[in-house]
């Protein structure tokens, strides 16, 4: 193989290097903005959660003040009757807050999930990536030892080291 061939060799190895550095280093911008996507839907799930409860609060107050003027109007202020109405708001009460308090944890816990899941991906496309790399090197001779690639759709053989052609024209024996 001639200097000009072996020169288009490394160009093409190079290039080759230089993507695969340039895919890693996007997907690992990707998985960062993934990441801080999740952390900042998390944060505004934890602003409606909080302004959930707060909601919940003040409608709890709001119905046992109604109930407190009520039976205070009608003389029932000291009853069971109203006691346990006043139970029943704080029992509805308590029971709402654990349902926005349960949904809030599930939303954070997928959010974690996506962030892991971000994560994993990145790493993924970066092995993918280190390993289209070798699979170019070692389809190229690169790892060979030698200094002579193949040339463009050429297979090196194993055995003799010959490169072979598959073009039917070619005096080497590619096809049989």
């Amino acid at each position: 193989m001639g200097l000009e061939a072996i020169t288009l060799a490394y160009i093409a190895t190079g290039t080759a290097v230089a993507g695969t550095a340039a895919s890693v280093v996007q997907g690992r911008e990707a998985a960062k903005s993934q990441e801080k996507a999740a952390k900042i839907q998390q944060k505004q799930q934890a602003m409606q959660t909080a302004r959930e409860r707060r909601k919940q609060i003040r409608a709890a107050r709001q119905s046992q003040a109604e109930l407190r003027a009520t039976a205070f109007a009608q003389g029932t202020a000291q009853t069971s009757r109203t006691a346990g109405i006043s139970g029943n708001i704080a029992q509805e009460r308590a029971g709402n807050l654990n349902f926005i308090d349960q949904s809030s944890a599930f939303t954070s816990a997928i959010g974690q999930q996506n962030i892991k899941a971000a994560r994993a991906q990145s790493q993924a496309g970066t092995y993918g990536a280190l390993a289209g790399l070798a699979m170019q090197g070692a389809q190229s001779g690169l790892f060979s030892g030698s200094s002579s690639a193949p040339a463009a759709g050429g297979v090196k053989d194993p055995k003799t080291g010959a490169i072979m052609s598959p073009n039917p024209s070619s005096s080497s024996n590619f096809f049989s």
